[in-house]
């Protein structure tokens, strides 16, 4: 599930990204600052619970954790999430040094104003070693700390990281593609970082991420130099979804990118908010190595109708059942040919095709 929604969030055109989801309502909705969750606590609300759910109390801060991680029946507790909680990096450090959440395999800091300085110190922690999935966006993290977060053996268990929204650039991809610890990663978020085209090539050279089946470089400030240097990538393993959302990359990088290795079992894409026009929509519907794609985000994309009706009766992309072309500038023809399209579906494809964006 954790997969699906991780995907499901990068391929939408709003920019939004996915929270961790503890399930339900997994939290006391009356708990506001630190009295209120010693009191929920002492009452015994942990009991039983598995899944915690404390984001977003305005008045939490450091102790919300130092409470947290000083209580025994914590250790019960595997998904937690303490996002937007103030709890800067003496919080995460109380968090990082807590025997009672030794067995989280989830756990949400997304924007705690944790800098360098928190992730320095979450890399130190002693537990939790068997974390599974990591969510440290909006923290003001740079390279520092992504190095910091490489080198952590907290790492080891990894399958989905999330760093959107940080300070991260060139040197900190450099230190994350070359991490011995990420061997089991499958889903990685770098969206909203200075990367750059230097830092998509560093990714593009990373030799310890084979298990990678899911990376989101949106607002990354990629241009197409990025795409030939994905498109080279001798190391990394195919993916299954890619978002690069909100970048600069035009025609020629989606040339070069769908004739990659790296794309031939991609069933994901979102390129929404490029400049690709028609003859970026035609580089897709002529990509080799897209025959597995199955939902295509070209929301705002500078396609009319020569792209429209391109992709429309594309042979390379017979497996398409989901085409997103909102804010384009399509006419009559190019709706037709979609239309067209939609209503055609082959019985092979497993569910009918949807459209969104025809008018």
């Amino acid at each position: 599930m954790w997969l699906t929604e991780t995907l499901s969030a990068w391929l939408a055109g709003s920019g939004a990204e996915a929270p961790l989801h503890t399930g339900g309502s997994d939290g006391p909705e009356d708990v506001r600052d630190a009295a209120g969750l010693r009191d929920w606590l002492d009452r015994g609300g942990l009991v039983g619970r598995t899944r915690l759910e404390l984001a977003r109390r305005r008045y939490a801060g450091a102790r919300f954790a130092h409470l947290l991680g000083a209580r025994p029946d914590a250790i019960a507790l595997r998904a937690l999430s303490l996002a937007e909680d103030r709890l800067g990096p003496l919080g995460v450090a109380a968090l990082a040094n807590s025997e009672s959440l030794a067995g989280l395999v989830e756990l949400d800091l997304t924007g705690n104003q944790l800098g360098d300085d928190g992730a320095v110190r979450l890399a130190g922690a002693r537990s939790p070693a068997r974390l599974e999935t990591l969510v440290l966006s909006g923290n003001a993290i740079g390279d520092a700390g992504a190095a910091a977060l490489a080198s952590s053996p907290l790492l080891a268990n990894l399958r989905e990281l999330r760093l959107s929204g940080n300070h991260i650039g060139p040197a900190g991809a450099r230190a994350l593609a070359c991490s011995p610890h990420l061997a089991q990663l499958e889903a990685l978020d770098l969206s909203g970082n200075p990367l750059g085209d230097a830092g998509a090539q560093q990714l593009a050279d990373a030799a310890n991420l084979p298990r990678l089946r899911a990376l989101s470089l949106a607002r990354t400030r990629l241009g197409s130099r990025a795409l030939w240097a994905l498109a080279a990538a001798a190391h990394l393993p195919p993916l299954e979804a890619l978002s690069l959302k909100r970048n600069r990359i035009d025609a020629a990088g989606v040339r070069a990118l769908g004739a990659a290795p790296l794309v031939r079992r991609l069933t994901r894409l979102s390129l929404c908010n490029n400049p690709l026009g028609d003859d970026g929509a035609r580089a897709l519907a002529e990509a080799p190595a897209l025959a597995s794609l199955e939902q295509l985000n070209l929301t705002r994309t500078s396609i009319g109708d020569e792209g429209a009706v391109a992709l429309a009766t594309s042979s390379a992309l017979f497996g398409l059942r989901e085409l997103e072309l909102r804010g384009n500038r399509i006419g009559p023809a190019g709706v037709e040919a979609l239309r067209a399209w939609k209503r055609s579906a082959a019985p092979a494809i497993p569910s009918r095709r949807t459209l969104a964006g025809d008018q």
